[in-house]
C-alpha cells in the first residue's frame, strides 16, 4: 500500500486553490484560507459520494504499519470539519472551537477516552492528520473521477502507459474513460529523454543556501523520475514525503501551519517555499 495522509491529501488540494481578492486584507492568511477550502471540498465530496470514496486508512497503533479501517472515518470527517473552519476562526467570524485536537498550540488534547471516535489510533504526541489516511491510487481514482471534481496535484496512483489496471468496483471509470499502467515503450522513453533534455534548471543565487538546494535536488530527481517539468507544489508535496536521501527533511508546524525542517535550519511553511519557488522560476 502506497500510504498518503490526511494532511498530505489536504496540501495537495490546497495547492489548486487560489485566494480571492475579497479577503485581500488577510493576506497573511492565505494558506489558512487554502487549507479550510481544501478540506471543505474533501469533506463535501466525501460526505457526499460514499459509493466512490477511498476506504480510510489508519496507522495501526501496535505495529505502525498502514490498514484499511472504515472506523476511523468519523474521526477524519471531524477532523476535516474542524480545519474547515480555521480561516472563519482566524479572522473572527466564528468563535467555535473544533472538538479534535488540530493545532496543538491553540486546542488542549483532550483525554483519549473523551475523544468520540478514532480513540484506538490517537498517540498524544502525534497528529490525527498524520495517523489517518487513504490508498494512494484509490484517493487519485477517487479525486479524478469527474463526479467528484476536485483539483488537485496529489502525484501517483494512476499512470498512464501500456497496459490496463482494473479499478475496485465502486471505483469502475466512466464509459469512454481508459486507465492503464505498465512500463512505457520505446518511443514513450524518447520523448521522456527528450523533456529531460529540455527541462529548466532552477535559477538559484550565487549563494544558495540549504533550503535552496533541498529544493533544487528533489526537482532535478522528480525531473529524472518522471520525465517531465514538476510544478511547484508537486515538488513541495515530494519534499513532505519523500525528500532526497541526503536532506533528512521532516515534516513539522511553525505556527500552526504545515512545514518541513531539516537539522541546523529554520523551518520553512509552505508559503515560505512557494515564495522560494517563484524567485527560482522567475523568468530571468
Amino acid at each position: 500500500m502506497d500510504f498518503i495522509t490526511l494532511d498530505q491529501t489536504i496540501n495537495g488540494i490546497a495547492g489548486r486553490i487560489k485566494f480571492p481578492e475579497r479577503y485581500s486584507k488577510y493576506a497573511n492568511l492565505d494558506d489558512v484560507y487554502k487549507t479550510a477550502e481544501a478540506a471543505a471540498k474533501l469533506h463535501q465530496q466525501l460526505h457526499n459520494l460514499p459509493d466512490l470514496r477511498p476506504k480510510w486508512v489508519v496507522l495501526h497503533p501496535a505495529t505502525e504499519r498502514p490498514v484499511f479501517d472504515d472506523t476511523a472515518a468519523d474521526a477524519g470527517m471531524e477532523i476535516l470539519a474542524a480545519l474547515a473552519g480555521g480561516f472563519r476562526r482566524a479572522i473572527g467570524a466564528d468563535n467555535s472551537l473544533p472538538s479534535l485536537e488540530i493545532t496543538r498550540g491553540k486546542y488542549p488534547i483532550p483525554p483519549l477516552e473523551k475523544m468520540l471516535q478514532g480513540k484506538r489510533y490517537r498517540n498524544p504526541f502525534k497528529s490525527p492528520r498524520t495517523e489517518l489516511g487513504f490508498d494512494r491510487y484509490q484517493l487519485v481514482c477517487f479525486l479524478n473521477d469527474p463526479r467528484v471534481g476536485i483539483e488537485h496535484a496529489v502525484r501517483g496512483g494512476v499512470d498512464v502507459a501500456q497496459g490496463e489496471r482494473s479499478l475496485p468496483q465502486h471505483h469502475q471509470a466512466p464509459e469512454g474513460m481508459r486507465i492503464i499502467e505498465g512500463a512505457p515503450d520505446a518511443a514513450e522513453r524518447g520523448e521522456a529523454r527528450a523533456k529531460k533534455a529540455t527541462a529548466p534548471k532552477l535559477a538559484l543565487p550565487d549563494k544558495a543556501d540549504t533550503w535552496a538546494k533541498a529544493i533544487e535536488a528533489t526537482y532535478e530527481m522528480m525531473k529524472q523520475e518522471t520525465g517531465d517539468t514538476p510544478g511547484g507544489t508537486e515538488v513541495w508535496l515530494r519534499m513532505n514525503d519523500k525528500p532526497p536521501t541526503n536532506y533528512p527533511i521532516k515534516v513539522t508546524k511553525d505556527h500552526g501551519f504545515a512545514a518541513i525542517v531539516m537539522p541546523g535550519e529554520k523551518s520553512l511553511t509552505r508559503d515560505g517555499f512557494m515564495k522560494r519557488w517563484g524567485r527560482y522560476t522567475a523568468a530571468k
